[in-house]
């Protein structure tokens, strides 16, 4: 009995480090205006206010930090 609760542990634990390692790119697929649209117009009536005092290294630095699950999609968004 203990040994096959130890190896449900193990098996439970391999399962969520290989689900943590397929993290999933929720924005792939969606346009610099899709994306902006959806996570950046809420609060910005447009793309020039993010870019506001950043050059766009620096922007897209910022939007994979805070907004956008890639650097590709942060790329996107700041160029």
């Amino acid at each position: 009995m203990a040994r096959s609760l130890k190896l449900l542990g193990l098996g439970a634990a391999f399962a969520l480090a290989s689900g943590a390692a397929q993290a999933e790119n929720l924005d792939a697929g969606k346009s610099a205006p899709a994306l902006f649209a959806a996570t950046c117009a809420t609060c910005h009536s447009s793309p020039r206010g993010l870019a506001k005092d950043r050059g766009s290294g620096g922007l897209a630095s910022y939007l994979q930090e805070h907004y956008t699950s890639s650097p590709q999609s942060a790329a996107a968004l700041a160029a």
